[in-house]
């Protein structure tokens, strides 16, 4: 007879862990959704498309939601958000040594129009962020050009930041 299985209880705590549950959505109730949709954006900046992902994975009325987005974009423009996005993704790649082709494939999957993508990685200056990415490679790699060349690659930068690259190796 097979055992029967019982949730782990842990043997130094007196109360278990509280888990968040997920509220679920009332398909059909537009002031929810469109609070709620408020309150994902004063937290951080989203495209539409993550914030029709989200309603959706609450399990949300596609229909309704489509007019919840109408309503939204009344009062804040989609490219307003896009733009807020987008500078926020830059600013965490900036922070983590990332190159534009990172910042490209994130954006893509946050769904946001490639000609606004390509026209945002021209007008910014990825200096900063590839000056983080070879200190870390440097600290990494020390002097191994190959594998410092291979870790700016897989970190989002093509050949042509590698001059770059290679005065501030020089530099220390």
């Amino acid at each position: 007879m097979p055992q029967r299985l019982l949730p782990r209880v842990s043997k130094n705590r007196v109360n278990p862990p509280m888990r968040r549950r997920r509220k679920p959505c009332d398909p059909n109730d537009k002031e929810y959704m469109l609070r709620y949709v408020k309150g994902l954006l004063q937290r951080r900046p989203y495209p539409i498309y993550e914030l029709k992902k989200r309603l959706l994975m609450k399990g949300c009325n596609p229909d309704i939601v489509e007019e919840v987005m109408v309503k939204l974009k009344e009062v804040v423009s989609e490219k307003l958000l896009n733009e807020e996005f987008l500078e926020a993704l830059y600013m965490g790649a900036c922070r983590k040594g990332k190159g534009p082709m990172w910042f490209r494939q994130r954006a893509l999957m946050s769904g946001v129009p490639e000609d606004m993508i390509n026209s945002y990685i021209d007008s910014v200056n990825w200096k900063d962020s590839l000056r983080v990415c070879v200190d870390k490679a440097k600290n990494k790699y020390a002097d191994d050009l190959y594998k410092i060349k291979v870790f700016l690659y897989r970190n989002g930068f093509n050949e042509s930041f590698w001059d770059m690259a290679m005065e501030m190796l020089k530099e220390g």
